[in-house]
């Protein structure tokens, strides 16, 4: 009898080996290569899961299959499963000339696994201290640099900030004096690593493309993680103002960010002075060809107000959709955003809107629907409670009780025919209550 390979997969995933054992005791089973590796992957601590695997199916890997579960097992580091495959699996002499396992030990960080290695013979030909600086393993760049005869390279700068080794880079800038290049800059930045870009500014001030940085800028503005970047780029003045940051910083929920703007505006050099009215109208009617630049030293930061409110509103931020209008900054108000915040719950968003626009925008059973689709129970009571006219007095009842929640509460109430709704009402909580319980019994 032939056992499905699904059965094998489920209890690798699952890191079951007694069952794995069980069932390669009683059933002829073709373990697939990406099972294998799988397994090697991710859970490299488990060397029985993966020793049980690799002997049930090592008569069908091909001497290519088990130079990639050595490749797998060298990425992770597990000096377990290397010494597995290398001394039980693999036994051949001849495996000591792939120069390439010491490098991939090596551009992995994984100085112990590369030291046992080149203990145990393998060829050290693509070693050097380029790779060993993409792998971030401090110890390892001493080592070579203690045994001479290795180079070293603007690359191993390079690809240290691309990484986020600042250990690295202070050993390379105080030892090597071979210095990086603007890719080292531009690497940093792009993967969000504050802590190089300063240490790069400060030691490599040359190196900052104003050019490059600025459409890096525009390109991320405010968005994490790439906004502590930008920030510290603006404050040193090493890029123009992104074009739509503050919508960007909505967008991204760094709504502090705007207000610390706003209060600071001469700090990064940037005004917050154009109302949505009079840019929307500058715009359509051709006043204006670049809402980025002004022909005065401090520049303009103009903001694109329907998205600011949007976000704002979308993501619960009530205070700073009141400061827009403070501010005369705000444009039109879109009735999903409010769609969006009773969907998410956001009761206070809601409830000041409510209060605010006129005429009320939050109202009727779609509202109602939307909020019970989201299984948000808060919301839904609020909406009852305000939008619809269920008696309060209810709603302090099922408050009071605390055995009974909204749901259970109303699902007595429907089943008595006592409820004190109308009948779109009654519908909206039915997919309300259907969809909470096939989400808890699934």
């Amino acid at each position: 009898m032939v056992v499905k390979h699904s059965l094998v997969v489920i209890a690798t995933e699952r890191y079951h080996v007694s069952v794995l054992e069980y069932i390669f005791a009683r059933h002829v089973v073709d373990i697939e290569m990406a099972t294998l590796q799988f397994a090697i992957k991710q859970t490299p601590t488990n060397f029985h899961l993966v020793r049980t695997l690799v002997e049930h199916g090592r008569n069908s890997l091909l001497p290519d299959d088990l130079l990639k579960l050595l490749k797998d097992a060298l990425t992770v580091g597990s000096i377990e499963i290397v010494d597995f495959l290398l001394d039980e699996v693999i036994a051949s002499p001849d495996v000591v000339q792939n120069a390439w396992c010491v490098v991939q030990a090596a551009k992995e960080g994984h100085e112990h696994l590369t030291f046992a290695l080149l203990e145990r013979g393998f060829g050290r030909s693509g070693l050097s201290i380029f790779v060993a600086a993409t792998g971030g393993s401090l110890n390892l760049i001493q080592h070579l640099h203690d045994l001479r005869g290795f180079d070293c390279t603007t690359k191993a700068m390079d690809y240290a900030a691309s990484c986020g080794h600042l250990d690295v880079i202070r050993w390379l800038h105080a030892n090597r004096h071979v210095g990086c290049t603007r890719n080292a800059v531009s690497r940093a930045a792009n993967s969000g690593h504050l802590a190089v870009v300063q240490f790069l500014h400060a030691e490599y001030p040359a190196l900052f493309d104003h050019e490059y940085l600025s459409a890096f800028a525009d390109a991320v503005g405010a968005s994490a993680p790439s906004w502590p970047i930008v920030k510290y780029l603006l404050e040193h003045h090493l890029c123009a103002c992104p074009t739509d940051l503050v919508d960007s910083a909505f967008a991204c929920i760094q709504i502090d960010d705007v207000l610390w703007w706003h209060s600071n505006p001469t700090t990064l050099g940037l005004q917050l002075t154009c109302s949505s009215h009079a840019l929307d109208y500058a715009a359509d009617h051709g006043h204006i060809k670049c809402s980025t630049g002004s022909t005065s030293t401090s520049r303009v930061l103009y903001v694109r107000t329907r998205q600011a409110g949007y976000y704002a509103i979308s993501n619960g931020r009530f205070d700073f959709f009141d400061w827009l209008v403070e501010i005369e900054y705000l444009g039109t108000v879109y009735t999903t955003a409010i769609q969006n915040a009773i969907s998410s719950g956001h009761v206070a968003t809601v409830d000041f809107l409510e209060d605010f626009l006129s005429p009320p925008m939050v109202v009727g059973v779609e509202a109602l629907k939307a909020a019970a689709h989201s299984r948000q129970v808060k919301m839904v009571r609020w909406l009852l409670q305000r939008s619809i006219g269920c008696p309060k007095c209810t709603l302090r009842y099922i408050a009071g009780e605390g055995q009974h929640d909204l749901v259970t509460y109303l699902l007595e109430q429907r089943a008595t025919g006592t409820a004190n709704v109308n009948n779109k009402v009654v519908y909206a909580f039915d997919l309300f209550v259907f969809d909470t319980h096939k989400s808890s019994n699934s």
